[in-house]
């Protein structure tokens, strides 16, 4: 009977994530959602975009992307500490146990889920595009045109979920930057891209991210090349008592800008 309780709760506990939500591990959740659930809470990072789990696009805005939510914890799961070893968890659930009791649930299982919505919770930043020469001058053929992305463009996110006595946290991390430069070219930054400084020499190229366009935009559509840039996160997510861990779908970030390329003006000596 025991065993057939678990594999109930297990079942119930495996309920439906919200369609496009980022994920990790598994199919669904403990049912953490912006409107609260049983014993279960939420709270995400900075505010940005919702993120993309596997797929390309910048999305609609996330809102404030902070606080937390909570129902009643009568019926839900909670983990309690145990001498020696990891926390024990617990669900109350109807007709099974007392107030001060509980069917056992594995505790991967509750890392595992929490993990899962703690990574559909993240919000990842706007992703803000600058070049030098700058988006709204003209880039010059034969001139090296330096790329990259703001710092609030380029920082970890991080979201937690929880149950009462133990918590998930998943986190986002940057790891590269892919640019269409819209002349054909795809150029990789293993970073953000150095930003230029005043009084670098103009004819010198970025030490990590730059494209130096061949050809003027002017037969392309609209006279001006469309450069995009699309950052990869890498997710991962922890236990609170630091046991646990495991790997989220990558996500994605992307914007795109209109560059206009003009031929370099001829200088007679």
């Amino acid at each position: 009977m025991l065993k057939r309780a678990i594999l109930i709760l297990i079942c119930a506990l495996f309920v439906a994530l919200p369609s496009g939500a980022a994920y990790a591990g598994g199919s669904g959740g403990l049912g953490c959602s912006d409107s609260g659930a049983a014993g279960c809470r939420v709270t995400a990072g900075t505010p940005g975009d919702q993120a993309h789990g596997g797929r390309t696009g910048q999305g609609s805005s996330g809102g404030s992307g902070s606080g937390s939510s909570a129902g009643g914890a009568t019926n839900g799961v909670r983990c309690v500490p145990a001498a020696g070893g990891p926390p024990v968890c617990l669900a109350n659930m109807a007709g099974q146990g007392g107030p001060g009791g509980g069917t056992p649930v594995p505790l991967p299982v509750v890392a595992a889920q929490l993990g899962a919505q703690a990574a559909a919770n993240l919000r990842l930043p706007k992703l803000g595009i600058v070049t030098s020469p700058p988006v709204a001058a003209r880039q010059l053929v034969s001139v090296p045109t330096w790329m990259w992305v703001t710092t609030a463009s380029w920082s970890s996110q991080s979201a937690t979920a929880a149950v009462p006595g133990f918590s998930v946290t998943a986190v986002a991390t940057p790891q590269v930057a892919r640019w269409g430069m819209g002349d054909g070219v795809a150029v990789t930054c293993r970073g953000p891209g150095t930003p230029w400084r005043a009084g670098t020499d103009p004819r010198r190229s970025s030490p990590t991210c730059g494209h130096t366009y061949l050809h003027a935009s002017n037969a392309a559509a609209g006279g001006a090349f469309i450069a995009s840039a699309t950052v990869s996160w890498r997710v991962t997510w922890r236990s609170s008592d630091g046991t646990l861990s495991g790997v989220g779908p990558p996500l994605t970030t992307n914007a795109s800008v209109r560059l206009v390329v003009s031929e370099a003006p001829v200088l007679n000596g």
